[in-house]
């Protein structure tokens, strides 16, 4: 069956950042957008010398034309000075602002710098595979109060400058991390929401006005992390009509539009254990029946799904340590399956994400078989690593792993808090839903 999204026909509402929880340093991106006023300092001042090499602060310094970074951010010494001994320096204009900044060796508000990987990979000690970075002014911490008005200028500098450097027939990637929480510019969840609701709002502005812009908003803890869903889910609800499933005889009147979809790379592939049957996997009901002999549990014969659900905790439960043995054993048998014509046919195609409940790795292997690059995602972490790109194909485990026993999600209380649990893999399946067409395949399929 194909699920058609009535909304994807208009092209402005498919633009919304990903959003993400992590450290930048985690990041596959082309460029990472670091903002100064802190980003020499402590952790992430090992980070990017670790990553562009022990000259880096001296690269910065020259190429930008401004005294020793660490001055840049520490403006409060000179904050509540008076301007030329009249008003604090917090209460003059942006341009006054700017000027002093300027005289104290530092970067003019508003600024956004762009340095490419080319020029990063050239410094001694430099990470070949480390990205391109802009470098942002988003207000200096004890100088500048930050608002709506300077995140959104902000969101716009970075975007204008990567469209100018960056090639507009290729896309390009840029993780921009929530600006300015943690400075105590905003300690309450309200102004907080102020702010982030202007960020998400900006990065999906302009990246409707720079479609080859990709923008990933990285949070760094779980407020922010809830703030910022919150604020996506915002723009959803007022910007975007709900998503219409069309049934399997309208759908016959989009092949047009999904023929067009799967040549522009905008197709996802829902697969489901109908399509592993057919290499002599069993079913999910006849998976969980042999965990249950293996652990000696009675298994629901006929029952309902929460009742299969709760045999399978219990199956689970009584295998104990031998789980990880019993789960390959039960899944695969005692030989070595191979990926069937439907598996092949599948990793054929030219799509950038594949979803999958199924715990098995035929579908990686077929990929990787017709020798195309593939990255699984069966946990939270390895969100943040997925590669972005038309030359890689993601496969997203829903259920987990194989391969990671401890990860597989089996029971009643592990479906019910999923999305709680596992927000990272949540907002990574919403992005995939707001921005593909979903095609899925759950019965074994006739060729």
């Amino acid at each position: 069956m194909s699920y058609r999204q009535e909304y994807l026909n208009t092209p402005e509402n498919t633009f919304l950042p990903i959003i993400v929880q992590g450290d930048l340093g985690t990041f596959h991106a082309d460029f990472i957008v670091i903002k100064l006023g802190s980003f020499l300092h402590g952790f992430l001042s090992g980070v990017m010398e670790a990553r562009y090499g022990h000259t880096f602060k001296q690269f910065l310094q020259k190429k930008f034309n401004v005294k020793s970074p660490p001055a840049w951010a520490n403006y409060k010494n000179i904050s509540n000075r008076t301007f030329r001994g009249e008003v604090p320096m917090h209460q003059r204009s942006k341009q006054e602002i700017t000027n002093r900044i300027k005289e104290d060796g530092g970067l003019s508000q508003g600024f956004a710098g762009y340095i490419s990987a080319d020029e990063l990979r050239e410094l001694p000690g430099s990470d070949p595979s480390a990205p391109g970075l802009v470098l942002a002014v988003v207000g200096l911490k004890g100088f500048v109060t930050i608002s709506e008005e300077t995140t959104v200028e902000q969101v716009e500098n970075i975007f204008k400058v990567l469209a100018a450097n960056c090639p507009s027939n290729k896309k390009t990637v840029v993780a921009i991390p929530a600006f300015c929480f943690g400075d105590g510019k905003a300690k309450v969840d309200d102004d907080r929401m102020l702010l982030m609701n202007a960020q998400i709002k900006a990065m999906h502005n302009m990246s409707k006005k720079y479609p080859n812009i990709i923008s990933i908003c990285v949070t760094y803890s779980p407020t922010l992390q809830r703030l910022s869903l919150k604020a996506r889910e915002a723009m959803i609800t007022s910007d975007l009509r709900f998503p219409r499933v069309f049934d399997r005889d309208s759908s016959q009147k989009l092949i047009p539009e999904l023929q067009a979809d799967l040549v522009s790379g905008r197709i996802a592939m829902f697969i489901g254990t109908g399509v592993s049957v057919a290499s002599g996997l069993p079913t999910w009901e006849e998976f969980i029946k042999r965990l249950c002999n293996a652990s000696n549990v009675e298994f629901p014969e006929g029952g309902s799904s929460n009742q299969i659900l709760e045999a399978a905790e219990k199956a689970r439960n009584a295998l104990g340590s031998n789980f990880a043995t019993s789960l390959v054993e039960c899944l695969y048998g005692f030989g070595t399956p191979l990926p069937s014509v439907t598996h092949y046919l599948l990793a054929s195609l030219p799509q950038s994400t594949i979803i999958t409940t199924n715990f098995d790795t035929l579908m990686e292997t077929a990929i990787k078989k017709l020798k195309k690059a593939v990255f699984t995602i069966s946990t939270p972490s390895e969100v943040s690593k997925a590669p972005i790109g038309d030359h890689h194909t993601n496969v997203l485990k829903l259920h987990g792993d194989v391969t990671t026993p401890e990860q597989v999600i089996l029971s009643k209380s592990e479906f019910a808090s999923y999305f709680a649990h596992k927000p990272a893999v949540a907002t990574l399946l919403r992005g995939l839903l707001l921005n593909l067409s979903l095609i899925h395949i759950s019965e074994p399929t006739r060729l």
